[in-house]
């Protein structure tokens, strides 16, 4: 369907721009992709929310002041565009070297700065989420209360969500620290690394294979733990 084919067209589209920058190999291969349905208004709030946390949440700053993201321009005026430049006013040549696009088949609405930014308003449907939450108080409120937890026990429950090696790790270091108090998992009895590689597998959807690998128990023995043979 379309939302399939806009995720794989943004992830092909991604890593030919990451090779060209960085000069990587295949920088996104193995790249997994999951599609969820938010069927509520509520729902569709604390997901808005969980995103534009982002770069809170991995310590870079508060959402608002992040480049990358469209949370700050969210309940904002139109002062900000004052640095852009409106694609639709430039010649093709202009639009070419500003897009790094040799098509002729330019998006319209587009406002770029000096180094090619785009505006996040203009692909951004900011009214519709100011309609969303009403007030800036209550976008705010979202922003600073932290569901991500919750949220992302959801996320597995409803779609499997696939986590890296890496993410799962520092999931299973969150927990260690949560029910034993200590961030060590190599420190804990074999009960209480049982205990764990469960949470894994039950509120992660991490598959019997991805946990032997990040908790070094047996893969026969899990089986037999999760009552798989």
């Amino acid at each position: 369907n379309s939302v399939k084919a806009f995720i794989n067209a943004y992830i092909h589209r991604l890593a030919k721009r990451l090779h060209w920058k960085y000069n990587e190999i295949e920088p996104l291969k193995g790249t997994r992709k999951t599609i969820k349905n938010v069927g509520d208004e509520v729902y569709l709030r604390e997901v808005i929310a969980y995103v534009h946390r982002n770069p809170m949440a991995a310590g870079i700053c508060v959402p608002t002041n992040y480049e990358w993201s469209t949370s700050g321009v969210m309940f904002r005026q139109k002062a900000e565009e004052k640095d852009y430049v409106s694609v639709d006013n430039l010649g093709t040549v202009a639009k070419r070297k500003k897009l790094n696009y040799n098509g002729n088949d330019f998006p319209k609405g587009l406002f770029l700065n000096e180094d090619g930014m785009i505006l996040p308003k203009s692909y951004v449907l900011c009214g519709f989420v100011e309609k969303l939450y009403k007030t800036p108080a209550s976008y705010m409120y979202a922003l600073n209360t932290n569901k991500d937890a919750e949220l992302e026990l959801d996320f597995a429950e409803r779609g499997r969500m696939a986590y890296s090696d890496s993410s799962l790790r520092r999931k299973m270091m969150t927990l260690c620290k949560e029910e034993y108090g200590s961030e060590d998992f190599e420190s804990l009895d074999f009960d209480e690394k049982c205990s764990v590689a469960s949470s894994l597998k039950r509120y992660y959807a991490a598959s019997v294979k991805q946990v032997s690998r990040i908790t070094g128990i047996d893969l026969d023995f899990l089986h037999t733990l999760f009552g798989k043979k």
